[in-house]
C-alpha cells in the first residue's frame, strides 16, 4: 500500500512538470513581440531606443536579437538602441529566440539646422519647467506648479507658476495660446510631485495634441505621501487624462533607459531601473522623488547637460558612472540637502550648476562643487526675470538671460 501511494505521488510530481514544461514551450512558441514605432526618423549621429512594447511571454524579453539591414546607415545594439550613420534607410529588425520577429523602417536624415540650440530653465519658483528647443522644434521637461482643488496639499504650497510657463511658451513659440496645439514634439513628466506636474493639465490643454509624446512614470503611492497628505495620485490622473484627451502618444517608462534624437540633441532618459519599481512597489520607497526620471541631453558637439529632476542620493550612486562628467546641472531637488551628493559632484563635475529655487538650501553642497572645479559657476533661476538660456552652437554653448545678456554668476561661497 505504501509502495502504491509512493507510486501515485512520483507520477503526479512528474506530471505536473510535463505540464509546466510544455506550457513554457509554447508560451516561447506563441511568444509576439510588438515594438513602440513601426516608423523611426533621426538624424546623423542620432540615437534612439526602440522599446518592446508588449510581449505574451514576458520571460523571453531579455532573449531578442537586434539587426540592422545596412549597417552603413545605421546601427542598432543590444539593447534596441539605433544610431544613425549616413544619410539613406535601413530596417531594424528584433528577433526571439524562436524566430519570431518584427521590423521597424528607419531613415536617416542630415540635419541642416541653421540656428542654435536652446534650454531654457525657466524661472518658476521652487519648481521645475524646463523648454528645449532645437531646429525650430520644441519639447517640455515638467509642467511647475498649479493650484489644485483645494482638498489636499500640493509638495510646494499653491504657487500658480504654470501661468507664467504658459506665457512664455507662448512668447517663445510665437503663438497666443489659441493656435499653439502641436507646438510641444514632446513633454516628460519626472514624476508625479505637484511643483513638477501641477501645471500639466494646463500644457495639455493649450500645447499639445496628437503629434506629441507623453513620457511618463506611473504612480506608486510612498510612505511621504500619505503621512504629508500630498494630492500626487491626483496630480498624476489629472495629468495623465489630459494628456490622453489631447490625443498624446502616451509612453509608459517601465525599467529600460531610453534614449531618443530630437534634431541637434540626443536625450537619454535614465534612473528607471527595475531596482527603483521594485522599492516602490514594495513599499520601501520613502518618497516619490524615487521615481524621477533624469535626463542627460548631449548635444551633437558633446555638451552634456543633466536635468537631475528630484532624484536623491541613493539613486545618484547608481547612475553616477554612466553619466560622468557634464558641462551643465540642474541642481537635484532644488539643492535639498538629500540630493547632491559630494560623490555624485566629483563625478559630474559641472562647469556650471543651476538652481531651481529662489535660495540655495544646501549650501555646503553646492560650494563643494565649487572647490572640485574652481571654474565652475552657480546660477539661480529666480535671479532673472523669465528664464536662463543655455545656447549650444556648434563650437560650444554659452548661458544668457531672457534678454540675450550673458546671465553673471552668483558670488555664493565666496571662494577665493
Amino acid at each position: 500500500m505504501k509502495k502504491n501511494i509512493k507510486f501515485i505521488i512520483i507520477g503526479i510530481v512528474i506530471f505536473i512538470i510535463v505540464i509546466i514544461t510544455s506550457l513554457y514551450i509554447i508560451n516561447i512558441n506563441n511568444t509576439k513581440i510588438i515594438l513602440n514605432q513601426k516608423n523611426l526618423e533621426i538624424t546623423i549621429g542620432g540615437e534612439e531606443k526602440i522599446l518592446i512594447k508588449k510581449t505574451k511571454n514576458h520571460l523571453i524579453n531579455k532573449k531578442i536579437t537586434w539587426s540592422s539591414s545596412n549597417n552603413n546607415v545605421a546601427i542598432v545594439n543590444n539593447d534596441g538602441v539605433v544610431k544613425g550613420l549616413s544619410k539613406g534607410n535601413t530596417i531594424i529588425t528584433a528577433r526571439t529566440s524562436n524566430g519570431k520577429e518584427v521590423q521597424c523602417n528607419v531613415i536617416v536624415n542630415e540635419l541642416n539646422c541653421p540656428m542654435d540650440s536652446k534650454i531654457h530653465f525657466i524661472n518658476t519658483g521652487s519648481s521645475d519647467a524646463f523648454l528645449i528647443e532645437s531646429c525650430g522644434h520644441y519639447g517640455l521637461v515638467d509642467a511647475s506648479n498649479a493650484y489644485n482643488d483645494g482638498t489636499k496639499k500640493s509638495v510646494s504650497g499653491y504657487q500658480n507658476s504654470v501661468e507664467h510657463v504658459t506665457d512664455y511658451l507662448n512668447k517663445i513659440m510665437g503663438c497666443n495660446g489659441i493656435n499653439c496645439k502641436g507646438k510641444l514634439d514632446f513633454v516628460i513628466a519626472t514624476h508625479s510631485h505637484s511643483d513638477h506636474i501641477g501645471g500639466m493639465v494646463k500644457i495639455a490643454n493649450v500645447f499639445t495634441d496628437s503629434n506629441t509624446k507623453y513620457f511618463y512614470r506611473k504612480y506608486i503611492k510612498t510612505r511621504d505621501d500619505v503621512t504629508k497628505d500630498w494630492d500626487n495620485q491626483g496630480y498624476y490622473d489629472r495629468a495623465v487624462k489630459a494628456m490622453e484627451n489631447a490625443g498624446a502618444k502616451m509612453i509608459e517608462i517601465t525599467d529600460n533607459d531610453p534614449v531618443f534624437n530630437f534634431y541637434d540633441f540626443n536625450i537619454f532618459l535614465m534612473n528607471t531601473n527595475k531596482v527603483n519599481k521594485d522599492e516602490l512597489e514594495k513599499g520601501l520607497a520613502r518618497s516619490e522623488n524615487k521615481n524621477s526620471i533624469i535626463e542627460l541631453i548631449v548635444h551633437r558637439n558633446g555638451v552634456k547637460t543633466l536635468l537631475a529632476s528630484d532624484m536623491e542620493e541613493e539613486d545618484e550612486r547608481r547612475v553616477q558612472d554612466k553619466i560622468g562628467k557634464v558641462d551643465i546641472f540642474k541642481v537635484g531637488h532644488h539643492s535639498w540637502n538629500w540630493s547632491n551628493s559630494k560623490e555624485f559632484l566629483e563625478k559630474l563635475k559641472p562647469d556650471h550648476m543651476i538652481i531651481t529655487n529662489n535660495t540655495i538650501i544646501d549650501k555646503d553642497r553646492i560650494c563643494y562643487g565649487l572647490k572640485i572645479n574652481p571654474h565652475a559657476k552657480v546660477y539661480l533661476t529666480s535671479s532673472v526675470n523669465d528664464a536662463i538660456i543655455a545656447v549650444y552652437s556648434q563650437d560650444g554653448y554659452q548661458l544668457m538671460n531672457d534678454e540675450e545678456k550673458i546671465v553673471l554668476e552668483s558670488d555664493i561661497c565666496n571662494i577665493n
